[in-house]
């Protein structure tokens, strides 16, 4: 939601900042998961919880951002339009990856079962864990770039103020959905 928003409201290279920090952090994830790091979030359920805590905390907040925003009376008042907005593109995807202990997960618990262990088994985690980044960044970038030629259909006020709304609402639901997950076990 977070790329489509940036390449309606401003363009394809904010969405690519956005796409580029997210697979960051799933790189990220997948380095500290290759290291050994990522297994004390699989084994700690405080950990989990806290993590959780805050990955729902900042989707909320995001979410609210953009419900916020969508009440300017024009589109200088709203503040994701901001030059510094712009700047921290590439930030609030990373956050936003690096905050979803699904993620996590994935590179602690299902990630693993497909390398052998062993004395390569490093660095085959790290070939696996940059084939994901990459793939979630080159999917990322579809949809920013699909998104961008709908951009037309949102020069309306009306019809970006009711975007921004609907992409808050979604962040919202999504970080109360975050909060109340479970750790599988």
């Amino acid at each position: 939601m977070l790329v489509i928003n940036r390449a309606v409201r401003l363009g394809r290279f904010d969405a690519l900042r956005t796409a580029s920090g997210s697979a960051s952090g799933l790189l990220v994830w997948g380095v500290t998961a290759a290291l050994g790091v990522g297994a004390l979030l699989s084994a700690s359920a405080n950990a989990f919880f806290a993590l959780r805590l805050m990955g729902a905390t900042y989707l909320v907040y995001l979410g609210a951002r953009y419900i916020l925003g969508s009440r300017a009376k024009n589109d200088r008042e709203i503040p994701h339009n901001s030059s510094l907005d712009r700047r921290s593109a590439y930030k609030q995807g990373l956050l936003t990856n690096l905050m979803n202990p699904k993620a996590g997960v994935f590179f602690t618990a299902l990630l693993p079962q497909f390398v052998s262990s062993g004395r390569w088994a490093t660095v085959v985690f790290l070939i696996y864990a940059v084939v994901a980044s990459v793939a979630s960044f080159l999917g990322l970038a579809i949809y920013a770039q699909l998104a961008t030629h709908a951009r037309h259909l949102f020069a309306r006020q009306r019809v970006r103020r009711i975007f921004d709304r609907v992409t808050g609402t979604i962040l919202i639901a999504l970080g109360i959905r975050l909060l109340f997950t479970h750790r599988a076990t």
